[in-house]
């Protein structure tokens, strides 16, 4: 691929790398926020199905994985 587009090895190398250290940076950062959103829910009551209820929306909630979340995860680093 580099050699089609014309790239030397080092510039190709940098780009990715940058790249893919962001979109890691980024997944791990919606991780966190899903493992803390998880956490919040099994604490927030003591009845199994409150509880597994609060899970369920967790899971669901879009609010924690959208475009906008990981555009924004991805400034963060």
């Amino acid at each position: 691929v580099k050699t089609r587009a014309g790239l030397f090895t080092s510039i190709f190398d940098f780009y990715f790398k940058i790249i893919g250290d962001s979109l890691l940076a980024t997944l791990q950062s919606l991780a966190a926020e899903f493992d803390h959103e998880v956490e919040h829910a099994f604490s927030a009551s003591a009845h199994p199905v409150q509880i597994f209820e609060s899970v369920v929306d967790v899971m669901l909630d879009s609010h924690l994985c959208t475009p906008v979340c990981a555009h924004t995860g991805q400034h963060k680093y």
